[in-house]
């Protein structure tokens, strides 16, 4: 009944998708029974307006298509499910994008902005730390992606003398340098 997000990045990290243990109250678990309790909660109400779950769920979305390349259609199970909420949080990233380019501060809830260029940046930085892990490698250069990018490069410039909440500056960078890694990846297999 605990908020599991940082469990399941570690253990979908490092776990086969098949993994299971039992824990000290010996009770049985799985990766596929920790997607599934992440699941039910509701995102809009989770911590960063639930930018850390949808990782978590992409992380695990993610390493189990990494096993599975010849997999197509639909994942079974709570891994399908964690994939369509992936794929909803992408589209509502999209849709609820700023005309700046930042991201919205209600994360994947509604649209929504604010004057205070810090909420935007804790926003934008989590919501885009997300898509650098879960978007397909054939949406990284999609113009509205290439906004936020460069949206959020922005707002890092702007605060480069203010003293910001670190937390906001991390997901920001992260995601910057994830998004990096991943067009470098990406030019290095075309080539």
């Amino acid at each position: 009944g605990q908020e599991a997000t940082w469990t399941l990045m570690a253990l979908a990290t490092y776990l086969p998708p098949g993994s299971s243990w039992t824990a000290a109250d010996s009770q049985p678990w799985t990766l596929e029974r920790l997607i599934a309790m992440e699941l039910e909660a509701d995102l809009a109400s989770s911590a960063c307006g639930g930018a850390h779950r949808a990782y978590g769920l992409a992380t695990a979305v993610n390493r189990y298509r990494g096993r599975h390349p010849d997999l197509a259609g639909p994942l079974p199970g709570a891994w399908g499910e964690a994939e369509a909420t992936v794929d909803d949080c992408i589209e509502r990233a999209r849709r609820f994008q700023q005309t700046d380019g930042s991201f919205s501060t209600q994360y994947f809830e509604r649209p929504a902005s604010s004057p205070d260029v810090i909420a935007k940046l804790g926003s934008s930085g989590h919501v885009f730390e997300f898509l650098a892990i879960a978007l397909p490698a054939e949406r990284l250069t999609e113009p509205w992606v290439l906004r936020g990018a460069d949206r959020l490069v922005t707002m890092l410039e702007q605060t480069a003398d203010i003293d910001v909440e670190c937390g906001a500056l991390y997901h920001a960078a992260h995601g910057l340098l994830l998004y990096r890694d991943r067009l470098e990846t990406e030019i290095a297999g075309r080539h």
